[in-house]
């Protein structure tokens, strides 16, 4: 059979401004109304959604000749480069991959704790007593910051100067539109991206260089990527080399900083598990070395609870994208070869049959003795699944744990107005800005954090 399509879209527009507006809602409703697949039309073209951990899974464990994602994420290629990643073909995808891989796991992630430490207070140290910052912006600097600093180094950022921030900014100026409209139309945002990767790949290249003749030592990683060959014998070219550590750079950037964001915002907004985070924080310190103790995630179990529960409700991609490369069936129901699938890690998030009351905020579900996750095939999608899962992720864990473990040794916080809603029109859907976050350093009693910096 085919897929049944979801009704209530507009003439030519279709489901466009519904899926804008809120493409979870959307989901959600298709899922409860029509099951684990149907179809939507967004834009003029149809997507059929498959939602829920046993569609969701036959997705991810398909093969790439099966289900692609190249044609899903042209998007990407003005930003990563054309034959990189996802514009190369699979198994050019997995020798750049496999490139990167050592810097992303096991004990080189746990080396990049004292920087990230480092990089968080340096950052902390310019706020001063009391004051105001909007959360969004401030998660976006630290994630490219340490980043930059963790898998590039120091002669990067200080080649790049004062521009890091707003280079990157620009770089993904395009937002979800580029995905929805052609991605090289001559529109000012998508000039500004292409701008900005020019200008990144120079400052990477020549810092790259710089590394590799004058202190191997100094980027280890660097160096090896410059040094390094592809499976065949043939040296990987410096411009692969650069396009390789802006992609890591900007995927890590895209996800850490909208996870960051929403760990720290549903925290704020819950006092009863802020007070269980810092009264872990303070046993920590109490149990080591109280200036260092911020690195030690291995002991933060409540703060990782919190912080997979904000993964949960508000993964940063909203919506993943493949290619039907062949025709697959499931559930009775046949994909046609050529047709645009959708998974979406937030819907699949907050069905029921997964998560006991999905819409609310509780991170014991991840404890150890409800774990409801578990025996679940891919309860948890935000940094993908199968063997695509994001490399990265142990990276952005321990990023985000030293972030928000510096910051609450540092400040009392408190979020100001309402909760906040997702923006789904970003990149990835943080927290509509600005987000405002009043801080006021610990220590300084009877006053209040005042309205502004």
């Amino acid at each position: 059979m085919e897929p049944p399509a979801l009704g209530g879209g507009l003439p030519l527009l279709g489901h466009t401004l519904a899926f804008a507006r809120d493409p979870v809602a959307l989901l959600v409703d298709g899922h409860q109304k029509l099951g684990e697949v149907f179809t939507i039309r967004i834009t003029g073209r149809k997507f059929t959604v498959l939602s829920g951990p046993a569609a969701t899974d036959s997705v991810f464990r398909a093969s790439d000749e099966t289900v692609g994602r190249r044609r899903a994420y042209e998007s990407m290629t003005p930003v990563f480069g054309e034959g990189m990643l996802f514009d190369a073909t699979p198994a050019e995808f997995d020798e750049q991959i496999a490139l990167i891989l050592p810097a992303l796991r096991g004990r080189a992630v746990e080396e990049y704790a004292p920087v990230m430490r480092r990089e968080v207070e340096d950052y902390l140290a310019g706020w001063g007593d009391q004051g105001r910052i909007d959360l969004v912006g401030s998660m976006s600097e630290l994630s490219v910051n340490i980043a930059v600093e963790c898998l590039i180094g120091a002669e990067f950022r200080r080649r790049v100067g004062p521009d890091l921030v707003r280079l990157f900014t620009d770089l993904k100026s395009a937002g979800r539109a580029s995905w929805l409209i052609h991605p090289h139309l001559p529109l000012p945002a998508f000039r500004r991206r292409d701008r900005a990767r020019r200008r990144l790949i120079e400052l990477i290249l020549d810092a790259a260089r710089s590394i590799k003749r004058d202190d191997p030592e100094s980027g280890r990683f660097v160096s090896t990527l410059m040094t390094s060959r592809f499976s065949d014998g043939s040296p990987v070219p410096e411009e692969v080399v650069a396009s390789l550590l802006l992609a890591i750079i900007v995927a890590g950037e895209h996800n850490t900083a909208a996870l960051a964001s929403w760990t720290g915002a549903l925290l704020l907004r819950h006092p009863e598990w802020l007070s269980r985070v810092l009264r872990e924080q303070e046993e920590l310190a109490s149990a080591g070395d109280a200036a260092t103790a911020c690195q030690n995630v291995r002991g933060m179990e409540v703060l990782r609870r919190c912080m997979v529960e904000a993964e949960r409700l508000h993964p940063p991609t909203t919506v993943l994208l493949r290619d039907a490369e062949q025709e697959f069936s499931y559930g009775g129901y046949r994909i046609a070869r050529g047709s645009r699938v959708m998974v979406s890690p937030t819907a699949s998030h907050r069905l029921p049959g997964v998560f006991q009351d999905p819409e609310r905020y509780d991170p014991d579900r991840f404890s150890p003795e409800r774990a409801e996750h578990r025996g679940v095939p891919q309860p948890m999608l935000a940094f993908g699944g199968g063997r695509h899962r994001c490399t990265g992720m142990a990276f952005a864990y321990q990023e985000i744990m030293i972030i928000w473990s510096c910051l609450l040794r540092t400040y009392e916080l408190e979020l100001e107005g309402h909760a906040p809603r997702p923006d789904y029109s970003a990149v990835t859907a943080v927290p509509r800005t600005p987000c405002w976050v009043r801080y006021r350093r610990r220590g300084r009693q009877g006053e209040k954090p005042s309205s502004g910096r």
